[in-house]
């Protein structure tokens, strides 16, 4: 049972890169860290937990967060303020996966209960309990019309649900171990799922189709995901290999292998314009990948245990983008709650530049060179440098 305690670390990512700039991350060490990417650097920490938590995911308009733990509690945040909305109780055992609707109201958890459940999130309330599955459920997925679900589990199988009433559609059967992972494709037409034996299965959605299996991990798959254009997938395996996979879905081929996690990789995602993936795993970090060579850009410490689950704000506020249109991310934090204000900010800028608050206000402008800067009487809050250059890490606080 340990084992599978670490084995079904899921990290569930929605990355895009040119706009998504902020990300958060659940950890064995019981804490939620919100993330500044471009900078790879951990701006706030969400203490509620009292176990490890398991899973989080951002709503669409990016202002809510859902996190669910071992003991199988769920919490619904605010994410700006960090205030705990509510508590979703119902699950009898660990939630290690939770996911919101596509307009953001409703809910779905699995739970190592066997069950599914769905929620309303206006009234923190279980609209329906979704049973059929003989052993602990692992992962779970909308579909993008936000009327069916996709589940995994310990029976090796994948369950598909109407969530009007409830009821199972289909179940889909062929891997000869557990489920880990399920990805739906963004059109719903399609579902890949990976497995503890080591493969990953493509699936039809209409008649429930194995179309292909792919299997040239050399440890159980952890983590899959769909491209958002429905031609690529990634995947995570265990500590035997430790590596990503990079396949094209027409033919089942494996373009690309990413090797540098320094144990098992617990999850992977594509950013939305297919450039880039994320990638947790047992080593405590999350890394940035370039998916057109296999470069790892960049890796975010801080937790201090186990990262189970990153998934990035799918809206950017302050509405920052590179100014050349690359996908490069030219903003970097300066200043982030709650840390107390240092009264002064000095920046080596090798370009002009702009200050703006997180909701987008301008405080200043920059020439290039150096500058020291009173903040004395600025409001406490999260500080945004943009420039049309890269600017990363050149930011030190006095």
């Amino acid at each position: 049972m340990k084992n599978l305690l670490f084995l079904f670390l899921l990290i569930f990512i929605a990355a895009n890169l040119n706009a998504e700039r902020f990300a958060i991350s659940g950890s064995w060490d019981k804490t939620l860290k919100y993330w500044d990417t471009s900078t790879a650097t951990n701006t706030a920490t969400f203490r509620e937990h009292y176990l490890p938590v398991c899973s989080v995911d951002i709503s669409p308009d990016g202002c809510y967060v859902l996190s669910a733990d071992m003991e199988g509690v769920i919490i619904y945040w605010e994410l700006e303020t960090k205030t705990v909305l509510n508590r979703l109780k119902g699950h009898t055992s660990s939630v290690f996966s939770v996911k919101f609707s596509p307009d953001g109201t409703k809910a779905l958890s699995a739970s190592w209960d066997n069950t599914v459940k769905y929620w309303d999130l206006s009234t923190g309330s279980c609209i329906r309990t979704m049973t059929g599955h003989a052993s602990m459920v692992n992962t779970v997925a909308f579909f993008p019309d936000g009327n069916y679900a996709a589940s995994g589990s310990c029976d090796n199988t994948i369950k598909l649900w109407k969530l009007s009433d409830g009821t199972c559609i289909r179940t889909l059967t062929g891997h000869s171990n557990y489920v880990s992972s399920v990805s739906i494709s963004s059109d719903g037409t399609y579902i890949l799922s990976g497995s503890y034996d080591r493969t990953l299965k493509y699936w039809r959605f209409s008649d429930g189709t194995c179309i292909r299996t792919m299997n040239e991990h050399e440890d159980a798959v952890y983590s899959v995901d769909i491209s958002n254009d429905n031609r690529y997938a990634l995947s995570g395996s265990g500590y035997r290999d430790k590596s990503i996979k990079y396949w094209r879905l027409s033919d089942g081929s494996c373009m690309r292998t990413m090797h540098g996690h320094e144990n098992g990789i617990l999850s992977v995602i594509f950013s939305k314009d297919d450039g880039y993936g994320l990638s947790g795993g047992y080593d405590n970090n999350i890394k940035l990948w370039r998916l057109s060579n296999g470069t790892c850009i960049d890796t975010f410490t801080g937790h201090t245990d186990h990262v189970y689950s990153v998934c990035y704000n799918p809206t950017d506020k302050s509405g920052f983008n590179r100014a050349d249109g690359s996908n490069a991310i030219p903003s970097f934090l300066i200043y982030s709650y709650p840390n107390p204000f240092s009264t002064h900010l000095s920046l080596s800028l090798p370009s002009p530049a702009s200050i703006y608050s997180l909701t987008g206000q301008l405080i200043m402008n920059l020439a290039k060179g150096k500058h020291s800067i009173d903040t004395s009487k600025w409001k406490q809050g999260i500080y945004i440098v943009k420039s049309g250059k890269e600017c990363k890490r050149l930011v030190k606080i006095d």
